[in-house]
């Protein structure tokens, strides 16, 4: 898995999922693929700045990635294990950061629900 996962670096194409919001004349291809219409495949350049599997315990394994903007992680999921040979989905998915934001910058549902939750709102912040 290690060695599968070190070649998923730097550019590459990526195929856009067929249950995505990416639109095919102005429609989100999810909504077509729930109609059974015909669906164009289409990809995109996408950067995988780093991959590393940080625990595996059969059957589950855990990756961390490090990737461009608009990189389908659930795909990329999916063509790791594909290259194995391997059958998989997606168990869970956490956002750990969104260019300068990261999880520290983040309050909790149970933050806004006190009589303080003004202290929680913050400036956006410019990117």
């Amino acid at each position: 898995i290690v060695e599968a996962a070190s070649t998923f670096r730097g550019e590459m194409e990526q195929a856009v999922p067929l249950y995505s919001a990416a639109k095919q004349n102005g429609q989100p291809l999810y909504k077509l693929a729930r109609a059974e219409k015909t669906i164009i495949p289409k990809s995109k350049q996408i950067t995988i700045h780093d991959l590393s599997i940080v625990a595996y315990k059969y059957p589950l394994v855990t990756f961390d990635v490090d990737c461009s903007s608009a990189t389908y992680v659930r795909q990329l999921s999916v063509d790791l294990f594909a290259k194995l040979r391997i059958d998989s989905f997606l168990f869970a998915l956490e956002r750990k950061s969104v260019g300068p934001i990261t999880l520290e910058h983040c309050c909790t549902l149970e933050d806004f629900s006190t009589d303080r939750w003004e202290q929680f709102v913050r400036a956006p912040v410019t990117v």
